[in-house]
């Protein structure tokens, strides 16, 4: 019954599976006209119109009033822009209850670079992600939360993870060469072939990663015993619960 909302959700993947396996009452948040209208319809079809909600619409859109338990934005953060993030932390913390947790995955870059890792930061910046300026090193996302008033909990690296991810994408975008090229032409197929192959080798090698951040309001009052007990849904292993098999 927790309120779940979550920022830029894509294909409503997410907030799918928390109302299907967590019973949330999930929210998800997209400009896309035809993401939103894509999520809809598999929502109905997965039977879940009364606990997921799509808004087609800025997430800065939401009334403040609404709160919500848990927040999540993933691989979106990336695209509010360095200038922008104190705004887009600020208006997250508004909506988050104070015993709510907020999860933010990023992509990002190692800390220092070579000169690989400077080619790649200036194709991106030029041919894919242009204005996508804020994929840094951890250093600076945690820096910014804590100016936000946020305590960081815990940090996940899944770069090597989302190479594989990268490199299925590859496969299936390869596997579909002529309907790409027929679709979108010959440049585009080329320029995503090229961009989708660098990403399997940057991820993998450390030169672009990515970050999983798990945060919650720095207020003396925050519950961190949360931390210490396992959740219901949490396995424990019977060697250290005091039950024996």
């Amino acid at each position: 019954g927790e309120r779940h909302l979550d920022i830029g959700c894509g294909w409503g993947t997410l907030v799918r599976h928390s109302a299907k396996y967590y019973k949330a009452k999930s929210t998800g948040v997209t400009l896309s006209v035809e993401g939103a209208a894509w999520c809809n319809e598999h929502t109905e079809k997965e039977g879940l119109t009364d606990s997921v909600t799509i808004l087609n619409e800025d997430y800065r859109d939401i009334p403040k009033d609404q709160k919500f338990n848990k927040i999540s934005a993933i691989e979106m953060a990336e695209h509010v822009g360095l200038s922008n993030f104190q705004m887009f932390l600020a208006s997250i913390k508004e909506r988050l209850e104070d015993d709510g947790m907020f999860l933010m995955q990023v992509a990002g870059l190692r800390q220092g670079s070579n000169w690989e890792d400077v080619q790649w930061g200036l194709f991106m910046s030029k041919y894919i992600f242009p204005g996508a300026d804020a994929s840094t090193p951890l250093n600076w996302y945690i820096r910014q939360l804590e100016l936000a008033g946020f305590e960081v909990h815990s940090v996940e690296t899944i770069g090597k993870h989302y190479s594989h991810t990268l490199h299925r994408w590859y496969n299936n975008w390869m596997t579909n060469k002529a309907t790409m090229v027929e679709k979108y032409g010959d440049y585009l197929y080329r320029l995503w072939s090229f961009f989708l192959a660098w990403s399997v080798v940057a991820a993998g090698q450390g030169s672009a990663t990515c970050y999983q951040i798990l945060c919650h309001k720095n207020s003396s009052e925050f519950d961190r015993n949360i931390f210490t007990t396992p959740s219901p849904t949490q396995h424990v292993d019977p060697r250290f619960s005091g039950e024996s098999s």
